[in-house]
């Protein structure tokens, strides 16, 4: 009798140990498991919300370099570039977009006309994001800021333009036409830097 009491006694004692060891191998796992699959799940918001504000930017950027366009002298040009290029960034990334807290385009410092190259001018766009996090703020990390920058090279051009004056377009009555279409064609040059002949 006393030896199955006994063998009794160590079963109970053996299944004891086993649950302690299940929760402290329990504990253990949940504390490396929440963590890095609270990281992930953060990093995947981080990358979506790069890569939006990103595509954000690289279009202020060909926004900007076609403001360049819109002007009689460089500095109205440069003005209205800077402006495009701001706005685009707005208007492309939602200030709540994927729960960010604030986008920032600073036109006098994120917006950059460079001109030093002769006959190019390049374009610069850099915008700024805070992103909140959500599990990792459980670390002590509540936010994350985000930058994304594009860069834009427009060349000056030169170019002949040749109008057909012949009497065809006369009789048909679409020389009007023709003369509109070829000024929407030549406002779209940068007035002292394109050349147009």
């Amino acid at each position: 009798m006393d030896l199955k009491m006994k063998e009794h006694c160590k079963m109970k004692n053996l299944k004891r140990q086993a649950a302690g060891i299940a929760v402290v191998a329990t504990s253990v796992i949940l504390t490396i498991i929440v963590p890095v699959t609270g990281l992930a799940i953060d990093v995947t918001m981080l990358y979506v919300d790069k890569t939006r504000l990103q595509a954000a930017v690289d279009g202020a950027a060909l926004a900007g370099a076609k403001g360049l366009s819109r002007g009689n002298d460089d500095a109205t040009q440069i003005a209205n570039a800077k402006q495009d290029a701001a706005q685009y960034v707005f208007l492309n990334y939602p200030a709540s977009f994927f729960f960010t807290n604030s986008i920032t385009v600073n036109q006098a410092t994120d917006v950059v006309i460079d001109e030093t190259v002769a006959n190019q001018r390049t374009v610069s766009v850099t915008a700024h994001a805070v992103i909140p996090t959500i599990f990792m703020r459980w670390l002590n990390f509540t936010t994350t800021n985000v930058n994304a920058s594009s860069t834009v090279i427009r060349r000056d051009v030169n170019v002949a333009m040749v109008v057909d004056r012949s009497g065809s377009l006369t009789t048909s009555g679409s020389c009007g036409a023709v003369k509109q279409a070829a000024v929407n064609f030549v406002s779209k040059f940068a007035n002292g830097t394109d050349n147009i002949g």
